[in-house]
């Protein structure tokens, strides 16, 4: 069964699953996870711009292990949402 969802023309996941962007729930870390698993992890705002930015960087650094997370959402790069 395909659960996979095209939200803009560029971003499709596998999975139709959104963390929530609250500063207790969504950073980097599980910005990551959910990317791997095929969702989005939305990283929340209640943080400085520049504090934003390096935890959106953490989650495009972060190595993708299709061995692992066969269902990893990526973009045309091949790196995390």
């Amino acid at each position: 069964m395909d659960l996979s969802v095209e939200l803009t023309p560029s971003l499709k996941l596998n999975i139709p699953v959104l963390s929530a962007a609250m500063d207790t729930v969504t950073e980097s870390r599980l910005a990551i996870r959910m990317a791997q698993l095929g969702g989005l992890g939305v990283v929340h705002k209640n943080m400085l711009i520049e504090q934003q930015a390096a935890e959106v960087a953490k989650v495009k650094k972060a190595d993708v292990d299709y061995g692992n997370f066969p269902q990893a959402a990526t973009d045309v790069d091949g790196h995390l949402w």
